[in-house]
């Protein structure tokens, strides 16, 4: 269903913007692996 798209297309975001500070020196990496 495109409702559950949406909900996981505003929340990959954030939850990413919440992780950050915690994954520490490992976040450019992932962030590289992930495409943001």
């Amino acid at each position: 269903p495109i409702i559950y798209q949406l909900i996981l297309a505003h929340w990959v975001p954030i939850l990413f913007i919440i992780a950050l500070p915690i994954l520490g020196d490992d976040r450019e990496a992932i962030i590289r692996g992930s495409g943001f």
